[in-house]
């Protein structure tokens, strides 16, 4: 029972010591709730997520609270001076892209208030571009970047158009064949804030076996095989220089003069056995064409001095 009495006495002075002067009852001085609407000026993404803290002076941190992707955030805060409000934005991969702080009055005619948000990383950067690659058919061929950035994604192109499934740093092609030769590619390295596109590189593929041309040129002698040039006539000299002879290759597609081998020609000398001139012509391969000509140094005809006869008919 002493017990009991002595319970019952500490807690009425407990009671009393709280009552305020005067008889009166404590206040409650949290303050009132106000609703503010803020309308996000990034473009709408369905798979982020928001992020908001509060704070002020004098009331305790609200949050972190969260929303799903939207045009606007509606939400009830306590009225007051210097409300902070700090707001993140999470892509569908939880990283981190847009952040914003607003610092403001929370009052209870606030309107609408639009919200700018930051970017929180910045587009990728290609340090180490792809090279060319020369292959011989059947072998694979590898292009690879290098690049700085969050959250960056890599996207390899051939010919400026996307390749399904090269979306690594590295791209691989396997069993190349001589179609594949000239080829180009690229690759785009991007994040959420912006890309890079990469230099452009070449692929050259070499067959597998290198067939030898052992096909020698074509010579072509112009003016025929024979030439006669009159003796001493410097004219048939010249024309004799522009009847040469061409020679062409196959495989080196050279058009080319053949070069002149043996024998000079004197004009002055009449020859009964004619000037054996031999032409050659080498292609890259070191296959060889020849030619002959001959030419013949003839004497003008004697001078005619008999007059022709008139025969008169019918006189």
């Amino acid at each position: 029972m002493k017990h009991w009495l002595c319970a019952t006495a500490l807690i009425m002075a407990i009671f009393l010591a709280c009552r305020l002067p005067g008889g009166q009852e404590p206040v409650d001085d949290t303050p009132e709730k106000v609703q503010v609407t803020f309308d996000l000026q990034s473009e709408p993404d369905d798979n982020s997520t928001f992020i908001l803290t509060i704070t002020g002076k004098d009331i305790d941190t609200i949050g972190p609270l969260e929303f799903s992707s939207t045009s606007s955030i509606t939400l009830e805060v306590p009225e007051g001076t210097d409300r902070i409000f700090y707001f993140e934005r999470y892509n569908g991969d939880d990283v981190l892209v847009d952040t914003g702080t607003m610092v403001m009055d929370a009052e209870a005619s606030m309107e609408r208030i639009p919200l700018e948000l930051t970017p929180a990383i910045s587009p990728p950067s290609i340090t180490a571009q792809p090279v060319d690659a020369s292959v011989v058919e059947g072998e694979t061929a590898t292009f690879s970047a290098t690049a700085v950035g969050v959250d960056i994604r890599f996207q390899w192109q051939k010919e400026e158009e996307d390749i399904s499934g090269a979306t690594e740093a590295s791209y691989t092609i396997d069993e190349l064949t001589l179609a594949d030769n000239g080829s180009t590619y690229r690759c785009i390295v991007f994040n959420s804030a912006g890309s890079d596109t990469s230099n452009v590189a070449t692929l050259t593929v070499r067959p597998g076996f290198i067939v030898k041309d052992t096909i020698p040129p074509i010579i072509t002698i112009l003016g025929g095989d024979t030439v006669r040039i009159l003796q001493g006539d410097p004219k048939d000299m010249v024309s004799y220089y522009m009847k040469q002879v061409k020679a062409y290759d196959e495989n080196d597609g050279k058009d080319a003069i053949a070069l002149e081998h043996t024998n000079n020609i004197n004009i002055f000398e009449i020859n009964t056995i004619p000037y054996i001139i031999n032409y050659f012509f080498a292609d890259t391969s070191g296959n060889i064409a020849t030619a002959t000509r001959y030419v013949f140094i003839y004497n003008s005809p004697s001078k005619d001095t008999i007059p022709p006869i008139i025969t008169i008919l019918n006189p």
